[in-house]
């Protein structure tokens, strides 16, 4: 069989797929959120004999998808960043879970880091967030073919749920901590290896964007009166290189297209290696007029 579309029902999987499932939920069982993600990569890897796991975060507006866990050979190994164009993962992604039992790379000539992996087999499954969204994928690669497809996918679509539940977790807590101590008028988040962000719903009301969520971080830049435009770029990427404090005045246009000024500061969230993976930022109104030029870092 060259590929399979499959989408499991409960009471439906097989007596191997309820064994590890019932295995890695005793593992995973007592652990909180924060420590779910590597506990739960490591254990997938041993219970299902996966040369690789992965568990990516996607941004849909780039269609770029960000590993946040990636396991090798049963050992966490240095994340990735990769396109979703000519990848099985694009497929899983549209049909919520997807099996190739063999030949992953023939078919997916695209995709170099199949071939890099050496890999033969593939399962992925869709996550979806709180509002239904697809916010990212599940995979396990194989150098073998898999035999045991419905067990993998059995696994992958029952911790779903939990999985994408642990990554929104993260990110709500990293934007908690950046705000707690300050009443912003707004939050952004900047993923910075894909390109997206996503804007609070004060962030949208303060630039009338509605509803949604998803947005390239020019968005926010753009938004920055023209004249200001340099020092915050500047100052971006003094914190990014060499981790200066992001903390500058500048003006900001609203709704109504009229400029006001605000106090714009943010921090970057690194990996274990030290690279900026996320930053998180916000807006502060000024709302003495007499001040904020002499503190706009002209």
């Amino acid at each position: 069989m060259s590929q399979s579309l499959l989408k499991t029902r409960p009471g439906f999987a097989t007596s191997a797929a309820n064994a590890s499932i019932e295995k890695i939920s005793l593992e995973l069982a007592h652990l909180p959120d924060s420590e779910f993600l590597t506990a739960y990569a490591l254990s997938v890897s041993e219970a299902l004999t996966a040369d690789y796991f992965l568990i990516g975060r996607l941004n849909p507006s780039s269609n770029l998808v960000r590993s946040i866990r990636l396991a090798a050979n049963g050992q966490l190994t240095e994340n990735v960043t990769y396109s979703l164009d000519g990848t099985p993962c694009a497929k899983a992604v549209e049909g919520g879970s997807c099996v190739y039992p063999d030949g992953i790379a023939d078919k997916f000539p695209r995709d170099v880091m199949l071939r890099t992996m050496n890999a033969q087999g593939y399962a992925g499954t869709a996550l979806h967030g709180e509002d239904g969204q697809i916010i990212g994928i599940a995979v396990v690669l194989t150098t073998r073919p898999i035999a045991n497809e419905s067990e993998i996918i059995s696994v992958l679509e029952h911790f779903s749920t939990r999985t994408a539940a642990a990554i929104e977790t993260a990110e709500h807590l990293d934007r908690y901590r950046f705000a707690a101590n300050d009443a912003l008028d707004g939050i952004w988040e900047w993923d910075v290896l894909t390109g997206g962000a996503v804007l609070s719903d004060s962030m949208q009301a303060l630039l009338g964007d509605g509803a949604r969520r998803q947005y390239d971080f020019s968005k926010v830049e753009n938004a920055i009166h023209p004249d200001d435009r340099p020092k915050h770029t500047q100052a971006l990427r003094n914190h990014l290189s060499d981790n200066q404090p992001y903390d500058l005045m500048l003006r900001l246009r609203g709704q109504d297209g009229g400029y006001r000024w605000y106090r714009s500061r943010g921090t970057a969230l690194r990996n274990e290696a030290g690279k900026t993976v996320r930053m998180i930022g916000g807006f502060m109104e000024v709302t003495d007029p007499i001040s904020a030029p002499s503190l706009s870092n002209d």
